[in-house]
This record gives structure tokens, sequence and C-alpha cells, in this order.
């Protein structure tokens, strides 16, 4: 199975932009710890809340050295709120590290890292009994340690940027047909409702943006999405096209939407 990947030409103009992007190296010049990839994680079980995590996934071995500068330094630009962070070593998920309200912590087991979980949601907590295989690719090492170790929602987040306070989530979907007829699955409807609820939590609100891997400055912009009576989604979709000087964000005001319903 294949990493999801989180370099193409949309990821690298939003990273270019001051947005937010997961999966992206976090940049510090003092650290020789190789390369250090970091996701947003948030969490949902029976509860209206929502709990976040900051993933830092190693590629080195060693764990012997301090990192709780880097762990600080992966808030640091972190606009949403964040429960605490989790350092994995992707060829060892047997052990981990927590960097919790400014405390620090190594060589933590999988049994002290649900016991952080539960402290948050104890609902989410536990194998699930509906767990879908993953479809295509994995987001990082602890994608795959959750699956099999906590239950409820859980997804990452793709991209967000910050306008005046105000923080935009994007949900970036990369299909293989053309996005003039592409259109969402209601397989991923509740992806779509709970990513919803939680830009609401954050305080900001949500986007969905298609684009094609071959026609670079070209996207789909779906907003509102809902499910009608569990058998289609409704949402207002629109169409873009912007240069890498222009900003997302404004142009993106100009869009004409119309109504788009899927049933797929």
């Amino acid at each position: 199975m294949q990493r999801t990947l989180k370099a193409d030409w949309l990821t690298n103009y939003l990273a270019s932009s001051s947005c937010w992007v997961g999966g992206r190296p976090l940049q510090d010049k003092k650290s020789d710890f190789g390369e250090v990839l970091r996701t947003i994680r948030y969490f949902r079980g029976h509860e209206q809340t929502f709990t976040t995590v900051v993933v830092l996934e190693f590629s080195h071995d060693s764990r012997n050295s301090p990192q709780e500068s880097l762990f600080e330094l992966a808030l640091q630009d972190i606009h949403l709120p964040a429960n605490f962070v989790l350092g994995v070593w992707r060829n060892d998920l047997n052990d981990f590290s927590i960097y919790k309200e400014g405390k620090y912590e190594m060589k933590v087991s999988s049994n002290r890292v649900l016991q952080t979980f539960a402290e948050f949601d104890s609902s989410i907590v536990g194998n699930s009994k509906n767990l879908k295989p993953i479809n295509r690719s994995f987001t990082d090492s602890f994608h795959i340690w959750a699956r099999n170790n906590m239950k409820g929602f859980q997804n990452d987040v793709d991209a967000y940027a910050v306008v005046d306070t105000r923080v935009h989530i994007m949900e970036l979907k990369r299909p293989t047909e053309s996005i003039e007829s592409w259109r969402p699955y209601m397989a991923d409807a509740w992806n779509y409702i709970n990513l919803g609820d939680y830009s609401k939590f954050c305080s900001g609100e949500m986007t969905t943006i298609a684009y094609n891997e071959s026609t670079p400055g070209k996207i789909k912009i779906l907003k509102d999405i809902e499910i009608q009576r569990g058998r289609f989604m409704r949402y207002k979709q629109g169409f873009m096209s912007f240069t890498p000087a222009e900003n997302i964000l404004t142009k993106m005001k100009d869009v004409d939407f119309s109504i788009e319903i899927s049933n797929r």
C-alpha cells in the first residue's frame, strides 16, 4: 500500500501562499533528525466536540536525544485547537513521544497514547467494529496505528489558511476524471459533514477543492455540502482558473456558484 502523495501543483501553490499544508516537512534549521513530516488529525466519538492532534513522523531511528524543541515548533503556526503533539517513528510504532501542555514525554507506549486520547474523549479509544479498508493510500504511519486502536470518526486536515483571523479549511480532492464531470461520492458523505462540523468547531469555514494534476491553475469548488434524505448530496459548485501570482481565497469570492446534486 502506498502513502498519500502530498506534493503536486496545488499543494505547492498553497504552501507558497502562506497556507498550512499537511504532510509537509517541519522546517527547523537547527534539527539534525532528518525529515520530520507534520500532519493534523481530528477525531470525533460520541461527544459533539473534537480532539485534534498534531502528528510528527520521524524518518530516523534514533530517539535518544531531546526533541522537545521540535514539538514546541510544531505548534507555533497551528491555528486549530490542538490538544497535544504526538511523535511517531516510521519504522517502529511500538513507542511514541507526547508533548502536552508544555510537558514532554519520551518512549511512550501505545497504552499511554490511548490514555492521553481518553483524557479528551474516551469514546474514541478502542477497536472499531465497522472498520472500512483504506481505499488507495495512507496518510502517515500513525494513520495505520489509529485505525487499529481507535474508533469513531477520524481524518486529517489537507490544508487551511487564515484570513482576517478566520480559518478556511480546505479538503483537497484529486480525481483522475475531468473536474467538469467529477462529483463527490456518497460513500464519503460523512467525511464532508464531519469536516464541515469541525470547521465550525474551529470557528472557521470549509471549502472542498477538486483538481486534476494535469491541468494546473484550474479547480472546481464545492461549498455548503448537505446530505438530502440519506440518498444524495446537495451543494454549491463553481469553477475557477488562477495564476500563481493570484490569491486563491480572494479570487474565490468572485466565483459564480450554482446548485449541484450528487448521488454517486
